[in-house]
């Protein structure tokens, strides 16, 4: 997402519309168009984040797929504070400006639905609101991520039997992490669980044990 940390206006409760276009919620978090071409702006406090409008429709189409329709008007005044608290985790994470945090590779979308028609994947297990391909995806932060989907961290997510797609942070200890947990389940299948992997030379220091020296590894896929 596009968003940074910087000093603004805060406010008090309840739902009104301002001459310049802000929407401020019962959770006075204050959500402001118009300052910034294709930019939103959730202000909290003194403490505003900006988040690009393709995103923030995303999350409210993540929101409000886990909620009755129509939504209760409660749940949809609650959203510019849900969205305020991922945007703003994600930015920390990222080291607290939006130019901060490490690139990692990313699948395009094609990748993504070649995925989901040819394996069947439909769950993410290293993703966030903000990039998930799926509605349903493990993340880093689910207690402010779970209102859109998030089934919490994946090394504490139990898979069903299914297909998944696993695209990690691209450190050795997170990757060895990720190791372990997947073999469990993998080996209390006896129908023979594969593994596709394409992780090239980024990949060759951290996939020994998963991958290289073990039985699970079905293809390697290159284009």
């Amino acid at each position: 997402s596009s968003s940074h940390v910087s000093g603004g206006g805060g406010g008090g409760g309840g739902v009104k519309r301002s001459r310049r276009g802000s929407v401020k919620a019962a959770s006075s978090v204050v959500l402001t168009r118009g300052l910034a071409p294709g930019m939103v702006r959730l202000a909290c406090g003194e403490t505003h984040v900006s988040v690009s409008e393709a995103h923030l429709g995303k999350l409210w189409a993540l929101y409000a797929r886990s909620r009755p329709s129509p939504m209760p008007p409660a749940a949809a005044e609650r959203f510019p504070e849900v969205a305020f608290c991922v945007v703003a985790r994600q930015l920390s994470l990222q080291g607290g400006h939006e130019g901060a945090g490490g690139m990692q590779a990313a699948c395009p979308p094609s990748v993504f639905e070649t995925l989901r028609q040819d394996l069947g994947v439909t769950r993410e297990l290293f993703a966030s609101p903000l990039n998930c391909a799926f509605p349903r995806f493990c993340s880093a932060s689910a207690d402010v991520d779970a209102d859109f989907g998030s089934a919490g961290s994946f090394f504490l997510y139990t898979p069903r039997p299914g297909a998944y797609l696993a695209n990690p942070p691209f450190d050795p200890a997170v990757v060895a992490a990720m190791a372990v947990r997947m073999e469990a389940p993998l080996d209390a299948r006896r129908d023979g669980p594969r593994l596709a992997r394409d992780w090239r030379e980024i990949g060759a220091r951290y996939d020994q044990r998963l991958v290289r020296d073990g039985p699970r590894c079905g293809e390697m896929w290159r284009e």
